[in-house]
């Protein structure tokens, strides 16, 4: 048997946190599952969004650093740039998988709500 109780997550959502005592109830299974679902969310998307906004800051330095091209080997510009573009492969990569996490479990929260009526 366990209890409920929730901790705040990064200040952003609360998380339901379980210890050995009493069963939670269905309905306070379904909350938990769409506050996880929230907190998920935010989770990948922030990483997501880290992805591009390193991409943004490599081809900046790189724009900038283009302006030094006697003292910046132009190789290393260029393998700048291309590494600025696998960033961003990887967030739209990143984006898509939160987008499809993020579905699957609006999908198992509805089946559960199912389940439960």
């Amino acid at each position: 048997m366990f209890s409920f109780s929730k901790v705040l997550f990064m200040g952003l959502v609360s998380i339901p946190v379980y210890t050995f005592g009493a069963q939670p109830r269905c309905s306070q299974v379904y909350q938990e599952l769409e506050l996880l679902r929230t907190a998920q969310n935010q989770i990948v998307t922030s990483l997501a969004r880290n992805h591009d906004v390193f991409a943004d800051q490599l081809s900046d330095l790189s724009f900038e650093l283009s302006i030094y091209k006697k003292t910046v080997p132009t190789k290393a510009l260029v393998a700048m740039e291309k590494s600025a573009e696998a960033y961003r492969k990887r967030a739209q990569k990143a984006f898509e998988t939160a987008d499809n996490l993020d579905a699957s479990t609006a999908d198992l929260i509805k089946r559960l709500k199912s389940c439960l009526k």
